[in-house]
C-alpha cells in the first residue's frame, strides 16, 4: 500500500481546485482544451520562454502537487504520456514542410521526445534520482503507477512524483477522430495531472492506493479476477466504481455498485486515466460513507487497468 499526499489537475475543468465536483463545466462532443492556470510563480520565467504549453503544464502541476504535500524533492519522477509534446512535433514538421528543410530551429525537435516532460520537471527541481517515462497510449498512466507502487513498496523510494500529461493540437485531434479514437466518448480533453506518492502515511495523506492490476484480455471472468486481486478482498458493498466506460464496468461487475463516469466531466484522452484516480481520491474525501473505490479503465476493451483506492 502506498499513500497519496498531494495532487493537482490541469484539465478542461477549472485547474487546481475541485469546483468540478459541485458545479462542473459541461461540454458537448468535440475537442475541449485544458483550462490553464496562471503559470507565474510556478514556472520560472526564464525557463518558460523556451517551453511549449505542455511543458509549462507539467511543471505547474508538479509544483502544485509537491507544495500541497510539503515535498521539496522526490526520490523518483515517473511519468506517463501517450503522445508526448505533440505541439512541438507538429511545429517542427510544419517548419520543415514550409521551409524546405532549411534554417530549422532545433528546439521543437529536441523538445518533441516523450521524456521531455519528465526531464523538464527534473531540471527545474534539480532532481537527479530515478526518472522514467512510459508511453503506451491510454495504458501509460496505469503502467507508470505500477512502477511507482513497486518502487515504494520495495523500499527503493520513499517518495515519488507521479504524473500524466497529454495535449491535443487540432491537427492531431482530427487524425485521431478520423481513426475512431473518440467514438462513443463524451468529448476529447487535454490532461496534465501530478500526484505525490509516499511509502508511509503522513499528516498530508489524502488516500491510499491498495492495489494495481493491469491485464490484456476482454474476457469478463479474467477481468473480474484481476479486479479482485487489486482489491485484495477489501472491497465491500459500500464502495463505488470510477470508470470511463460504465457499460464495460457493469458487464464485468453487474449492476450492484454505483458508478461514477469521470469522462463526462474530464473528457477522454491518453492521460485521462490519471483524472480517474484524481476523481476517486476526491470522492473518498467528499463521501464519508465510502470505504473504498475501484478505478477501472480500458483501452479499446483489450487492455484493462484496475486501481483500488481506500482511505
Amino acid at each position: 500500500m502506498v499513500y497519496i499526499d498531494g495532487m493537482a489537475q490541469i484539465t478542461p475543468q477549472e485547474p487546481f481546485c475541485d469546483k468540478w465536483y459541485d458545479s462542473p463545466t459541461v461540454y458537448g462532443y468535440g475537442l475541449h482544451p485544458a483550462v490553464d492556470p496562471p503559470f507565474a510563480g510556478l514556472v520560472p520565467a526564464a525557463a518558460a520562454r523556451r517551453m511549449c504549453l505542455l511543458q509549462k503544464r507539467a511543471v505547474a502541476a508538479a509544483m502544485k502537487a509537491m507544495s500541497s504535500a510539503s515535498l521539496e524533492m522526490p526520490d523518483a519522477i515517473i511519468t506517463g504520456t501517450g503522445a508526448g509534446t505533440m505541439r512541438n512535433s507538429e511545429h517542427f514538421l510544419l517548419d520543415m514542410k514550409d521551409g524546405g528543410g532549411e534554417v530549422l530551429s532545433p528546439t521543437p525537435f529536441i523538445n518533441s521526445t516523450h521524456n521531455t516532460l519528465a526531464a523538464t520537471v527534473a531540471i527545474i527541481l534539480g532532481c537527479k534520482g530515478y526518472n522514467t517515462t512510459y508511453s503506451h497510449n491510454a495504458m501509460s498512466f496505469p503502467t507508470a503507477l505500477t512502477d511507482a507502487v513497486t518502487g515504494l513498496e520495495s523500499g527503493r523510494f520513499s517518495s515519488v512524483l507521479l504524473s500524466a500529461h497529454d495535449e491535443l493540437p487540432e491537427h492531431y485531434y482530427r487524425l485521431l477522430e478520423e481513426a475512431g479514437e473518440f467514438d462513443g466518448e463524451p468529448f476529447a480533453g487535454e490532461h496534465s495531472l501530478s500526484f505525490v506518492l509516499r511509502a508511509s502515511r503522513s499528516g498530508h495523506t489524502l488516500a491510499a492506493v491498495a492495489g494495481v492490476e493491469t491485464v490484456s484480455s476482454s474476457d469478463a471472468d479474467v477481468l473480474r479476477e484481476a479486479a479482485i486481486r487489486a482489491c485484495s478482498g477489501m472491497f465491500s458493498g459500500t464502495g463505488m466504481i470510477v470508470t470511463g466506460d460504465a457499460a464495460s464496468s457493469r458487464r464485468i461487475f453487474g449492476e450492484g455498485l454505483p458508478v461514477f463516469p469521470y469522462k463526462e466531466i474530464f473528457g477522454s484522452g491518453f492521460s485521462a486515466p490519471a483524472a480517474s484516480l484524481y476523481s476517486a481520491v476526491t470522492l473518498l474525501a467528499r463521501r464519508s460513507h465510502l470505504d473504498g473505490i475501484l478505478v477501472h479503465n480500458h483501452y479499446k476493451n483489450k487492455q484493462h487497468s484496475f486501481i483500488f483506492v481506500t482511505c
